[in-house]
């Protein structure tokens, strides 16, 4: 019985940090979704853009209403991931800004995160949906 728990006791601390470090990725897809439906629904309520940036050295997301203007919420800092590349297709603004139009539609493009294991892309289409794939 000692052996037997011995075991699972080693199986198991070889495997929760595992689980935590893949957990850290979902929270931080999750939180980031979340940031930019609000981003989107504010675009409809308000009648005007919505503009969202990503910072790759920081790892830090913020959606700003008026381009400049103050945050819509607090900035959405991802500690255990880190932004890979975010890249939108705006001929006048940088690659990293995403915008929600008062009409419903988006600037299409993708977000990648990964927290060293695996690697998941939010992809914007310009009609406004979006999906998550990981790999």
């Amino acid at each position: 019985v000692l052996c037997l728990s011995g075991i699972i006791l080693c199986w198991a601390s070889n495997s929760i940090p595992k689980m935590l470090k893949a957990g850290a990725l979902n929270r931080a897809l999750s939180r980031l979704e979340s940031l930019l439906d609000h981003a989107a629904q504010q675009a409809l309520i308000s009648r005007e853009d919505v503009f969202c940036r990503f910072n790759l050295n920081d790892h830090s997301a913020g959606c700003y209403l008026n381009h400049n203007a103050r945050p819509l919420s607090a900035v959405l800092s991802l500690k255990d991931v880190e932004f890979k590349s975010s890249k939108f297709s705006s001929s006048k603004l940088p690659a990293n800004t995403l915008i929600f139009r008062a009409s419903g539609t988006a600037t299409p493009g993708r977000i990648v995160l990964s927290d060293g294991k695996r690697v998941c892309q939010i992809v914007q289409s310009l009609r406004g949906a979006r999906r998550t794939e990981c790999k």
